[in-house]
């Protein structure tokens, strides 16, 4: 058997070597270098910071493939475009890493020092989704997420359902960055006709074609006229109340004494639709006695209020009619 030695005109250690044909192929070491003439010309598509080096490449097809380095810490690459961009991913070790392999397309494997073996079975993973959430803002859905990485992200479909029974359907589309190893903010605004809940999920896509979905979150929609009870309960100064309006509405909250005196006026005003909170502090209230809370809509609720010293007021339920 006969080694012929290949100059590349380059002063650097290599320690990985990666032929996907017999044209096709990628070395490693300080930088990653790739041909495609098998060998006659290579071009860089990647240099480390100083100690940092590739230890071991690996590709699947011509455009995915990862590369695992070790150095001042350990760390996994990730290509979708033939190594055109190599983007850092967050795998949870900084050990250096020594090598890496891909079973049936879907596996993959990683070891490295002090022990460390690393498995995942969702290698095409392209973005990283570190967090969604969905809430009920006034009359509105808003949704955010964030991601990590990115890696050939075309955008997030944005989908809705009202119960198990129904399909997923389209609300609307949010463009990616493409690929980035910085932090990205996502958000969506959904208007859906009718109170109850509502689940969404985000259909990640790739420039390709492939996709990937999020984890579902649901959101309760208001579907009714409720007031809630405060919170804290006994309070003193403050205490926190909450209602809630399935349409926009003119809302009155007011306090009464036992006597059937208005106390205090609250909201008198057009609010939208959702779950809200008004906080009452008692700071300026100089007297003792029962007081009921008033809602135009629904029954009040019982509030205790708590002074320094010896005593507190209790307030009683009564009803008042819309």
């Amino acid at each position: 058997m006969h080694w012929t030695p290949v100059n590349i005109g380059r002063a650097e250690d290599f320690y990985s070597v990666y032929f996907l044909t017999k044209n096709i192929g990628w070395i490693g070491g300080e930088s990653i270098l790739f041909t495609a003439n098998g060998g006659a010309a290579w071009d860089e598509q990647i240099a480390f910071e100083f100690n940092d080096q590739v230890r071991a490449i690996k590709f699947i097809d011509m455009t995915i493939g990862w590369a695992v380095t070790q150095g001042s810490v350990g760390a996994l690459y990730k290509t979708m475009d033939g190594g055109k961009n190599w983007l850092k991913m967050r795998i949870g070790s900084e050990n250096n890493l020594y090598d890496i392999d891909i079973v049936d397309d879907q596996i993959g494997w990683i070891v490295g020092t002090y022990s460390t073996i690393l498995k995942t079975d969702a290698v095409f993973v392209s973005v990283e989704l570190t967090s969604f959430e969905g809430k009920w803002n006034d009359n509105r859905v808003d949704l955010s997420w964030a991601t990590a990485t990115e890696l050939n992200n075309y955008g997030f479909e944005v989908q809705r359902k009202f119960s198990e029974k129904d399909a997923w359907k389209k609300v609307g589309f949010i463009e990616g960055h493409g690929t980035t190893a910085q932090v990205s903010y996502y958000s969506f605004v959904d208007y859906p006709s009718g109170g109850g809940k509502y689940s969404y999920r985000l259909k990640q896509l790739d420039f390709d074609g492939k996709f990937s979905y999020s984890p579902i979150r649901e959101v309760q929609v208001p579907t009714k006229f409720a007031l809630h009870q405060n919170n804290p309960n006994p309070f003193n100064p403050e205490t926190s109340i909450g209602f809630e309006l399935p349409a926009n509405a003119q809302v009155t909250l007011e306090i009464y004494n036992m006597l059937g005196q208005k106390i205090a006026t609250l909201i008198d005003e057009y609010r939208p639709a959702g779950f809200q909170q008004i906080i009452w502090g008692m700071e300026l209230m100089a007297w003792v006695g029962q007081l009921a809370l008033a809602f135009i809509f629904i029954a009040s609720k019982p509030v205790v209020l708590m002074r320094p010293g010896s005593w507190f007021c209790f307030v009683s339920i009564f009803d008042l009619q819309e």
